[in-house]
């Protein structure tokens, strides 16, 4: 993984400047992400892949602090999104990437036996529900 500052413009319209977008936070951030990179990522993630996830969490971390995050709701014609309150778009497409590549090992890792098959249960029927057969206990008359 080699991250640098020319990334951030890549996946955000911010840039470390020297000025508002200092270097020490610009490395703080570097610290937070790798760690929480390092918690989120499978091993099986390319490393050009793992670059632009943790781009994406510096770009978070400093919208964060320039108060970019909050409840929002959105509305094209039709189309309506919300926001939850702390999150970002870096966060969120960080959290789509993360979630295809856990996806990706789940599909590899699936032995597809499950499909078609039938629980151990299925044919006892001191537990059949069925209610159409419910004694009558009562009976008015």
């Amino acid at each position: 993984m080699t991250i640098s500052t020319s990334l951030i413009p890549m996946v955000s319209p911010f840039s470390v400047d020297g000025t508002i977008f200092t270097t020490e936070m610009y490395n703080q951030f570097v610290e937070w992400s790798a760690a929480q990179l390092a918690k989120d990522a499978p091993d099986t993630m390319p490393g050009a892949m793992s670059d632009r996830c943790q781009a994406l969490l510096i770009a978070h971390y400093y919208a964060v602090t320039r108060g970019q995050t909050g409840f929002r709701s959105y509305t094209v014609f039709d189309f309506s999104a919300t926001q939850d309150a702390g999150t970002t778009p870096y966060l969120l497409e960080y959290r789509q990437i993360i979630d295809d590549f856990q996806d990706d090992i789940s599909d590899t890792t699936s032995t597809g036996e499950a499909s078609g098959s039938l629980r151990c249960d299925a044919s006892m029927p001191e537990f059949n529900l069925d209610q159409t057969d419910v004694p009558q206990y009562f009976t008015e008359g």
